[in-house]
């Protein structure tokens, strides 16, 4: 009796599977959505905002994706964060330098390795998303009283449906 009561519970715990879901991942927030790659689209990244920053201080760099096509356009591996959709690259404007190098980009943002939450994005005609990135090296800086850096900046929008990339602009950074 004992032995039968061994193997009958044997039986039914080995029958018993079960698979643990987050409600995250009911939500697809977790996990990575393999998205397929929109080929005709308008969208435009660029720089927009302040672009006269201080010194010593937080200070973000503000980018709009904008829809100007005819038709809306949903971006499904779009991440929580907007910051890390972006690839953002700056280089220093030496004087006398009219455009930037272009082996001299370095990336001060870039899109995080591996799964992060994701939500899709829906992007009407002519309707735009603003994305705030943190200028973290900008607190570090030391400059002189009175005195500026320049700066070339571009970011490119990094995912597996689209990739766009904005025209190179400008920043400065001042020491009031």
């Amino acid at each position: 009796m004992k032995y039968l009561l061994v193997a009958f519970c044997t039986l039914l715990l080995a029958g018993c599977v079960s698979e643990s879901v987050t409600a995250k991942q009911r939500a697809g927030l977790t996990m990575r959505r393999s998205a397929a790659k929109i080929e005709h689209h308008d969208l435009k990244l660029s720089l927009v905002g302040k672009r006269d920053k201080v010194c010593d201080k937080g200070q973000n760099l503000t980018f709009k994706l904008q829809n100007n096509g005819a038709d809306a356009i949903t971006l499904i591996d779009w991440r929580l964060d907007a910051a890390s959709n972006l690839r953002v690259e700056c280089q220093v404007w030496f004087p006398g330098n009219d455009q930037p190098d272009e082996n001299a980009w370095l990336t001060i943002n870039e899109p995080p390795e591996g799964d992060a939450r994701r939500y899709p994005l829906t992007l009407d005609p002519q309707n735009l998303i603003t994305i705030d990135v943190p200028l973290e090296f900008v607190q570090r800086l030391r400059i002189s009283p009175g005195a500026e850096r320049r700066y070339f900046v571009r970011a490119t929008v990094e995912l597996d449906s689209v990739s766009v990339r904005s025209d190179v602009a400008a920043f400065t950074v001042r020491n009031p």
